[in-house]
């Protein structure tokens, strides 16, 4: 099965959400974390992926059994943003360093995936970890 084919439907239709808001919801289901983990365990699937951004920041490892880390280079991370966000570059580097290290996520996960390059090997990369 290809990752695309996994890709839930709702994806892109949040993907346009400002960061913030995603941020926001994040701590949310954090204060909420009885009612989101009783959720969790009600859904009859084997496999469940959560997309926290500030994961560790939030110390919400406890909701998960593995973590994934996709990580970039710093300066693609800034060029990343400045499009995105429309920051400068100032402001960027400022978010950016407001987060806990990549390198120390990396440390901490279970699966790193590489993000310097295209989408459909990020999703190549996703099938081999799937599989492995």
């Amino acid at each position: 099965m290809r990752s695309e084919s996994r890709v839930n439907d709702d994806i892109p239709k949040r993907g346009n959400r400002h960061r913030p808001i995603i941020g926001a919801d994040v701590l949310k289901a954090k204060v909420k974390g009885d009612r989101f983990t009783s959720a969790l365990r009600q859904l009859e699937v084997d496999t469940v992926v959560l997309a926290i951004p500030l994961l560790f920041e939030a110390k919400m490892t406890d909701l998960v059994t593995e973590i994934w880390v996709v990580s970039c280079d710093r300066q693609e991370q800034i060029r990343r943003l400045t499009e995105r966000d429309r920051l400068s570059e100032a402001q960027a580097r400022a978010r950016i360093e407001s987060q806990l290290p990549l390198e120390q996520k990396v440390e901490m996960a279970d699966v790193v995936l590489n993000n310097d390059s295209t989408v459909e090997e990020l999703l190549r990369q996703v099938d081999v970890a799937l599989t492995s």
